[in-house]
């Protein structure tokens, strides 16, 4: 399982209609239109299946970011 979170700028009070909250759920096009629009950082938190945090990798707004999941030990479910 992978959540998206969104982190503002230091001067997201100062920028109109930008989130201000760092409410995960996020898909991880809407995190770069956010990074795009507004600046500010983004990240995946990669979890097992009984919700323990596996990894975190960075979204950016330009590239690809998917992770692929051998790297993950939640995909290691044979070991």
């Amino acid at each position: 399982m992978r959540i998206n979170y969104y982190q503002p700028p230091d001067n997201a009070a100062e920028l109109a209609g930008c989130p201000q909250d760092e409410e995960g759920g996020y898909s991880v096009s809407g995190v770069k239109a956010l990074i795009k629009k507004y600046g500010g950082t983004g990240y995946s938190m990669h979890c097992d299946l009984d919700g323990s945090v596996q990894d975190y990798s960075e979204i950016t707004a330009k590239g690809n970011n998917a992770v692929r999941m051998s790297r993950c030990k939640a995909a290691n479910y044979s070991s």
